[in-house]
């Protein structure tokens, strides 16, 4: 079978850029493409033929649709975690829910935690093609079985963009100092920089020498990591974020969330999110 990239498209909206970042990925990578469509604002369905020739219509041919759905905003979730079970999808991209009009980011963080396949949420900002600029966000700090696994999913992911894309590849770690501490001035960025900064970058570069990148320049950083993470981001302008997501569920996930899941708040930037099982 070939690998196949789920686009998730709102076929009525122009500013709606998933289906085109689906598709040159698609390209560049020889993937087909299935195409779910919905519409904020129009109460008629259209039909899935009329879908299909909207799709074509916006993306050429350059990349093969081998199927289409139409199907309602507010059964969206259900659908893509369907997928789980009934289809393997290499990738499913689609617009970040903070993006549109009076709809919570909560539709967004279910899919973060629940959904298996690596997941692409568009910001709508077009991506620089001739200067591609991927941001891939690790943890080092934990040296488990499940955390090094997903460090070596971001990694193997921004290989991929670096020999597909032909992307530059940045590699950030923050040094975490928690939230209170941090604005208490307890703990200082500069201090823990001081004190940790040059055994994290030792540790950063082994990591970052075993991963096969030809070329990556590493970042490491101090302080609340979803905020140091969105301001790297949004200072430099990146075109993706990859990040890891533990998709924690129940009380855990309601009270802790994740990194992922903090950072999509304010990040700017396309955020790929992985499972450490990808």
């Amino acid at each position: 079978m070939d690998a196949n990239i789920l686009a998730v498209w709102e076929y009525d909206n122009p500013a709606d850029l998933a289906l085109s970042k689906a598709s040159w990925l698609a390209t560049s990578q020889d993937s087909t493409l299935t195409v779910v469509g919905y519409s904020c604002t129009c109460d008629t369905k259209i039909d899935e033929s009329t879908l299909h020739k909207l799709a074509s219509d916006a993306i050429g041919n350059n990349t093969k649709i081998i199927d289409v759905s139409v199907i309602d905003y507010a059964q969206l979730n259900d659908y893509l975690l369907s997928a789980n079970e009934t289809a393997q999808y290499q990738l499913v991209v689609k617009t970040a829910s903070k993006y549109k009009e009076n709809v919570k980011d909560e539709a967004d963080w279910q899919l973060i935690r629940e959904l298996h396949q690596p997941l692409l949420l568009s910001m709508n900002r077009k991506w620089h093609k001739n200067d591609f600029r991927v941001l891939a966000s690790l943890d080092i700090s934990d040296a488990s079985g499940e955390q090094t696994a997903m460090n070596r999913g971001v990694l193997s992911v921004a290989k991929a963009a670096q020999q597909k894309l032909n992307a530059e590849i940045h590699a950030v770690y923050v040094i975490g100092i928690s939230k209170t501490l941090s604005e208490l001035a307890i703990k200082e960025r500069d201090e823990v920089l001081h004190e940790k900064g040059d055994a994290t970058q030792q540790a950063l570069n082994t990591i970052l020498n075993q991963s096969g990148l030809s070329e990556v320049h590493s970042h490491v950083l101090a302080g609340v990591p979803q905020e140091e993470i969105t301001r790297l981001a949004n200072k430099k302008k990146y075109d993706l974020v990859i990040m890891g997501s533990v998709g924690r569920k129940g009380l855990k996930g309601l009270l802790l969330g994740n990194t992922a899941e903090k950072t999509i708040e304010n990040l700017r930037e396309d955020l790929l999110v992985i499972k450490p099982n990808y």
